[in-house]
């Protein structure tokens, strides 16, 4: 007898420790209140349809992403013949200003000329 009473206090201990581990009616109530009403789900289920719809798919992200790479490739392009049109115009501008210099040199000797021609001649040049 000692020993099914022994036996069962300590079945009565365990079972406190099961009864104070498991949840009750108070403790449902509460989880109850916490959880998505039928409405918080639909909400939740439109916002994630706008969501989904917003979003773009591979296939329709690898098209945008080739069609970037295509337009880089034009841009790069043009910027190179860009480059050489302009270093064509610089190396021509500077052609232009060696061919002014010498112009304006030779000018210079004929005028310079035109005067010793005039002094000898005794002619007066006007401006």
């Amino acid at each position: 007898m000692v020993n099914q009473s022994t036996e069962l206090k300590q079945l009565n201990t365990k079972l406190d420790r099961v009864l104070g581990t498991m949840a009750t009616k108070d403790d449902l109530r509460d989880i109850e209140s916490r959880m998505a009403t039928k409405e918080d789900l639909q909400v939740l289920d439109e916002k994630v349809d706008r969501v989904i719809d917003a979003m773009v798919t591979r296939d329709e992200f690898e098209e945008f992403r080739l069609e970037v790479r295509s337009d880089i490739a034009e841009l790069r392009e043009s910027i190179q013949r860009l480059t050489t049109s302009i270093d064509k115009l610089a190396k021509a501008f500077s052609d232009l200003q060696s061919e002014y210099a010498a112009i304006k040199m030779q000018m210079s000797r004929y005028d310079r000329w035109f005067k010793e021609i005039a002094e000898k001649v005794g002619i007066e040049l006007r401006p």
